[in-house]
């Protein structure tokens, strides 16, 4: 399952002057033409010509991502417009969050789930038998 689903995009932001550190610094979306204004953000999929909406993706104040669309000429100029994308923006940064969440505890559930059967195998493994006792081996019985 997980071969068919592409690794996310990983940006090194490396000045705050870049579309995409200003809308994960501002919390808000940034409206966005050309593949220039992108400079700091290297390795985005922008073209000559295109308008992009860059909507930062947090929960809690921590930020998850980002979301990038490119918008023909006139969409993302009003507010209704970007107001739309930022609630899409907020829902899947929910989504995110929630997924990730799940994930990781699923991985600590798998880890103590092994650990308790190594446990487990241990303790059987050296329980000692019958034929271990030397002498006479006399079963415990409470009083």
């Amino acid at each position: 399952l997980t071969e068919d689903v592409p690794a996310p995009l990983r940006l090194a932001l490396r000045e705050i002057r870049g579309p995409v550190a200003q809308a994960l610094d501002a919390r808000a979306a940034q409206v966005v033409s050309g593949p220039a204004a992108f400079a700091a953000d290297s390795g985005l999929p922008v073209r000559e010509g295109g308008r992009y909406v860059v909507v930062p993706l947090s929960v809690r104040d921590l930020p998850v991502g980002i979301l990038f669309v490119e918008t023909p000429d006139g969409v993302a100029d009003d507010k209704q417009s970007l107001a739309l994308l930022t609630s899409v923006g907020h829902q899947a940064a929910l989504a995110l969050w929630s997924t990730r969440m799940c994930v990781e505890r699923a991985q600590r559930s798998a880890i103590l789930e092994l650990s308790l059967i190594h446990i487990s195998e241990r303790a059987t493994s050296t329980t000692p038998s019958r034929s271990a006792c030397s002498g006479p081996c006399v079963p415990w019985r409470a009083a």
